[in-house]
């Protein structure tokens, strides 16, 4: 009679999970590794997704800018950029979150696009990024790519007198001397520029000078006699603290000056220089 007995049968994927699970244990954990790893991957690539849904809107607002800059060009002279300019300048537009430096691309892009330029280069793609916002704001509203600029070198120095063979109209307050040995305590200053605090200004100008758009020629002074009476034993000055006490010494004020170089002039006129620029003459 158990011959006539027949047992309920075990369904084949049934058979081929038990058989799987016993004979392959160490797939079974992978498998479960390769979940946890996703669940992983997943939690830090998910704020990735944020910038590509981003990078769409701002190339959005990239178009809507050339737009804007060709909107006086003939439409005959608007042509196909090149694309050593304008795919790194889409990738990069697509991930800043700045509109100053937008405006920069679009500037750029705009001018890549005009048959009737020639002074879009694909190095000024380059150069956008590698500045901060602060800085392409300071370019901007600044005359420093347009024309020289007096500025001078804070140090704590040996007493010495400033020999004044230009004639400079000074401050009476002026603490303008003539390099000797001592130490730089803020190497870039311009009591101009308050837009930043002196610190910070200084940063500045030593990465624009590493991007080579400024230069600081040897020995080279303004020539204006008005040129540095604004310079004097300012607020700023006075708060530098001086940890030696020494009646040899005292704090100075190095004049020098901040040229743009042509580099940095076309790249002004290239990617900075609008209809309505407005600028602070340092």
């Amino acid at each position: 009679m158990l011959d006539n007995i027949s047992l309920p049968s075990i369904p084949d994927s049934v058979k081929e999970k038990t058989y799987d699970d016993a004979l392959h244990p160490a797939a079974k954990e992978a498998g479960r590794s390769l979940e946890t790893v996703g669940m992983v991957v997943n939690k830090f690539l998910s704020p990735l997704r944020k910038w590509a849904e981003n990078g769409k809107d701002n190339t959005r607002k990239l178009e809507e800018a050339v737009q804007e800059r060709l909107s006086d060009v003939a439409e005959e002279n608007i042509v196909e950029p090149q694309s050593e300019i304008a795919v790194p300048v889409i990738v990069a537009n697509s991930y800043t979150s700045s509109e100053t430096l937008r405006l920069l691309y679009a500037n750029l892009l705009a001018k890549a696009m005009d048959k009737t330029e020639r002074s879009a280069h694909p190095s000024y793609v380059e150069i956008i990024k590698q500045l901060s916002p602060d800085e392409a704001l300071l370019l901007k509203s600044t005359s420093l790519l347009i024309q020289p600029t007096a500025i001078c070198s804070i140090r704590w120095q040996k007493k010495t007198k400033f020999s004044n063979y230009i004639g400079f109209k000074l401050h009476s307050e002026n603490i303008i001397r003539d390099f000797v040995d001592g130490a730089d305590l803020l190497p870039y200053y311009t009591p101009r520029l308050t837009t930043f605090s002196p610190e910070k200004s200084a940063l500045m100008l030593d990465n624009l000078l590493r991007l080579r758009l400024l230069d600081i020629p040897e020995s080279k002074v303004l020539t204006d006699q008005n040129a540095y009476a604004h310079f004097f034993e300012d607020n700023f000055t006075k708060s530098l603290v001086i940890d030696e006490d020494s009646s040899e010494r005292e704090l100075a004020h190095i004049p020098m000056a901040i040229v743009p170089t042509q580099f940095g002039k076309e790249f002004y006129r290239t990617c900075i220089e609008t209809s309505v620029n407005a600028y602070v003459n340092l």
